[in-house]
């Protein structure tokens, strides 16, 4: 499995949120920052939804639309997922989007979640906002990702995490778009999409349902 890096093109996508709404990487207008989780009902995986969904002011008014992805079915999501998330939270039951941007597994990364002080904060924070758990869709051993992927399809953050709760700040995020618009980092245009044709010329666009 290929793991991406800073500056490569973002594998093109499209499919639909949980809420029904249309979803295209990279949309050739706006920042998207990706977040690869879990499963529906992963207590780490719900904290960190409710940190993004807190942060979307902040998030959208830098330009910044945000998924976070889980490899759970559409049911099982609605179950677990706050209604205000739904927008932005896709299924990939099949893991095909994890394939696509080289997020894996890890047993090893299991293991060094529970040696982890931060973890078990982690987890009570998630216990105490009701965030118990419950059945596991595909596998326990999935780890997360972050993507920040720039309006031409430049990928202008990665981080892949080792440990169960590893995610990127959303701070971070934030500072990497300020920066861009304040000409302190590249963000160099792959092309330039039209606003109407968000995908690059002639790149294939796997679709997930």
């Amino acid at each position: 499995m290929k793991m991406l890096k800073k500056g490569d093109s973002a594998p093109v996508f499209a499919t639909i949120s949980l809420s029904g709404r249309n979803v295209r990487v990279p949309t050739g207008e706006s920042w998207t920052f990706v977040s690869f989780l879990r499963y529906a009902s992963c207590p780490m995986c719900n904290l960190r939804v409710r940190e993004l969904t807190g942060r979307n002011a902040d998030l959208e008014s830098r330009g910044i639309t945000w998924i976070a992805v889980m490899h759970s079915p559409f049911k099982r999501l609605e179950r677990h997922l706050r209604t205000d998330a739904r927008e932005h939270a896709v299924a990939d039951p099949r893991r095909e989007l994890y394939e696509l941007y080289g997020v894996g597994r890890s047993w090893i990364g299991v293991l060094k979640s529970m040696l982890l002080p931060s973890f078990y904060l982690r987890f009570v924070q998630a216990s105490a906002l009701g965030f118990w758990g419950g059945a596991i869709d595909d596998s326990f051993h999935s780890m997360p990702a972050d993507f920040l992927v720039d309006p031409a399809g430049r990928i202008q953050l990665v981080h892949y995490g080792t440990h169960i709760g590893d995610h990127t700040r959303v701070s971070a995020v934030l500072d990497v778009v300020d920066d861009a618009k304040t000409g302190n980092a590249s963000a160099t245009p792959l092309s330039s999409p039209s606003s109407d044709s968000p995908v690059p010329r002639g790149a294939p666009v796997p679709s997930i349902r």
